[in-house]
C-alpha cells in the first residue's frame, strides 16, 4: 500500500501522521512517500522517519518528494494538510 502525505515537511502534520500509520497493523509494510513543497522540511521530517524505522525495525518504508505528479503515481491513499496564512491569527 503507498500512502501519500502533502504538507509532510511540517513537523507537527508530518511526524504526528506518521507516527499515527505506525501504529496501525492494517497499515503495516506500506510505503509512506512524503510530499512538501519545502525541501529542507521535507528533508529533516524524511530523515527523522527513517531513522525511526531503522532504530524499532518497522516494517515500513518512506520516499520523499518535492514532486507531486511523481507522488501521485500508484497511490492508495492521499492525506493532505496544508496552511495558508499565519494560523495562529486565525
Amino acid at each position: 500500500m503507498k500512502i501519500v502525505l502533502v504538507g509532510a515537511g511540517s513537523a507537527q502534520f508530518g511526524l504526528g501522521m506518521v507516527g499515527d500509520i505506525f501504529t496501525s497493523k492494517i497499515l503495516e509494510g506500506s510505503e509512506i512517500s512524503l510530499l512538501d513543497i519545502n525541501p529542507t522540511a521535507l528533508q529533516r521530517v524524511h530523515k527523522k522517519c527513517a531513522n525511526f524505522i531503522k532504530k524499532h525495525q518497522l516494517n515500513y518504508t518512506v520516499s520523499s518528494t518535492l514532486d507531486r505528479k511523481e507522488a501521485f503515481t500508484k497511490v492508495d491513499f492521499i492525506i493532505i494538510s496544508i496552511e495558508v496564512g499565519d494560523r495562529f491569527k486565525l
